[in-house]
């Protein structure tokens, strides 16, 4: 989330193309914390667990050096699928629109005035080279 992030760069240009995510189906959950985690992790149908800290980004492709580990085991699944659903229960999907959608049980942190302006502005600098965030 935005609350917790610490990488301007990262975020500004995800908070600008999460949308394009959502739309192919895909649910975006982000956690309400004041600790980022840089963590990836997918579970498919309950026997593929796939953890790591790829980007689905062009710096993570053909810049960084990022890593996924992919693991073919029911009983890895179900226990990533567990760690998974702790976050699950702090964090916040984003919906359509955009905005979050509305979970009594999670609190949605504050974001300062000026971490949404730093955040913007670093996305407009930043847009030349946005294929490389």
């Amino acid at each position: 989330s935005m609350a917790s992030t610490p990488n301007y760069p990262a975020f500004s240009n995800y908070r600008f193309q999460r949308q394009k995510f959502i739309k192919t189906g895909a649910n975006i959950y982000e956690l309400q914390s004041k600790n980022s985690n840089h963590a990836k992790s997918l579970v498919i149908d309950d026997r593929l667990s796939i953890v790591g800290s790829f980007n689905m980004d062009g710096r993570s492709m053909y810049i960084d050096t990022e890593t996924m580990l992919v693991i073919d085991s029911p009983a890895a699944a179900k226990e990533l699928t567990h760690c998974m659903t702790v976050f699950f229960e702090k964090a916040l999907e984003v919906g359509e629109d955009n905005s979050y959608i509305e979970n009594t049980k999670v609190e949605k942190l504050p974001v300062s005035f000026a971490k949404k302006m730093i955040t913007t502005l670093t996305f407009v600098i930043m847009r030349p080279i946005q294929f490389l965030l």
